[in-house]
């Protein structure tokens, strides 16, 4: 429709979109123990309930993500994104009616399933529609946006009710449904469809070789960036009344604090990327900070929720690995199974949180404070062996990358 500035509008829907996507995403992250302990939950009930509505809203992301990555392969980029925001928005607005905690989890379900698609095939349109050097900084930008959504999650959360923010980031995202119409197709995915090759889904990345070696290698050096948000930052009473922390720490304000940091974090590593025209090197950077981090909130002495919050900001540079990863993941696949690629490694990803909420919960009787300092150091040593197996991609042209 505007083809002399199709790039930039492309980034500007999909980054409301994403920044929507991340406001729903994280509104349980913020609301968990108001909207619970108004269902009538507390103590221990109540984190055992939390972990499990995580877990069944992390399990519609793994589905959400293979089916949103087969689906913008197959059918096209747009098509996805109109699918993934519909049902997400109707999702989060339905969880605003919960009264128990079965249809919670049920809602938070609905609602992933559509979110898995706004991330993976946001980057894929801006990645297939940008030039290589304007790739990395546009994929930042999507990025950011998207944490920005956090922040405005977490502000909403200290100032409504909580079913009011889970009605706004519903009817928020069926709102923006209608700027997808300005979107456009990416040519790179026009011309592939018009070949007889085989597109879209996971089988056909596990089943050759190479690309199966970046898929596991991708999702595992990603899994920091979702280790903080949703065990430290989300179980921050829990883990601030382990260590001895003077006063109440509300999970949506040490989330806040943490965002924060991410923001400043992706900044950085989207210039540093830029200045060294490198992702591997960038990516270690960030996995070095990330690890030094994480020690000093176990290891440094505070007792003070000041404290503690600026500790969360700290950890919040983790996520420059994230940032990087965005852009590392879709230089690493070829357009047939590119939106597959980048739905379900960043997703699958997130996924891994099943398995680190019951790492946590059978390790709970530690206390949450040694609980965190194991599943933390196991998760970024595998960090690092994902980061081994990746290749340098700064400045790869995607253009003739089909096969």
């Amino acid at each position: 429709m505007f083809p002399k500035h199709d790039s930039l509008i492309t980034l500007i829907v999909v980054s409301l979109g994403y920044f929507i996507d991340m406001f729903d995403f994280y509104i349980f992250n913020v609301v968990r123990v108001k909207s619970l302990s108004e269902l009538g939950l507390s103590g221990d009930a109540l984190t055992h309930s939390g972990l499990l509505i995580s877990s069944i809203g992390l399990a519609g992301l793994l589905i959400g993500a293979w089916a949103s990555g087969l689906m913008g392969d197959r059918m096209g980029r747009k098509a996805s994104l109109f699918i993934s925001i519909l049902l997400y928005s109707l999702g989060t607005f339905a969880t605003a009616f919960v009264h128990d905690v079965e249809m919670y989890a049920l809602a938070r379900f609905v609602s992933s399933l559509g979110l898995a698609g706004e991330l993976g095939q946001g980057i894929t349109l801006i990645a297939e529609k940008f030039s290589p050097r304007k790739r990395g900084p546009g994929i930042a930008l999507f990025i950011i946006m998207g944490f920005v959504g956090v922040l405005a999650a977490a502000l909403a959360a200290e100032l409504l009710a909580w079913r009011a923010v889970y009605m706004i980031g519903g009817g928020a995202g069926l709102i923006l449904l209608f700027t997808r119409m300005l979107l456009s197709e990416s040519q790179m995915y026009k011309d592939m469809a018009l070949t007889p090759v085989k597109r879209g889904g996971l089988w056909l990345i596990l089943k050759h070789p190479q690309q199966r070696l970046y898929w596991c290698a991708a999702t595992l050096m990603i899994v920091p960036a979702v280790f903080i948000p949703q065990i430290v930052f989300t179980l921050s009473p829990e883990i601030a009344k382990a260590m001895q922390i003077d006063g109440i720490v509300k999970a949506n304000i040490a989330l806040a604090c943490g965002i924060s940091g991410v923001i400043i974090g992706d900044m950085l590593a989207a210039l540093i990327s830029e200045v060294w025209q490198s992702r591997k090197k960038v990516a270690l950077l960030f996995l070095l900070i990330g690890s030094a981090m994480l020690g000093a909130y176990l290891a440094v002495p505070f007792h003070s929720t000041q404290g503690y919050y600026i500790m969360c900001g700290f950890l919040g540079l983790t996520f420059g690995v994230w940032v990087i990863a965005a852009m590392w993941i879709a230089e690493h696949f070829p357009t047939t199974v590119r939106a597959t690629a980048t739905s379900t490694t960043l997703n699958f990803a997130r996924g891994l949180a099943i398995p680190m909420n019951a790492a946590y919960a059978a390790l709970a009787f530690m206390g949450a404070h040694y609980a965190v300092a194991m599943i933390g150091c196991v998760v970024f040593m595998v960090a690092l062996v994902g980061w081994f197996a990746l290749r340098e991609t700064y400045g790869r042209a995607l253009d003739k990358n089909h096969n």
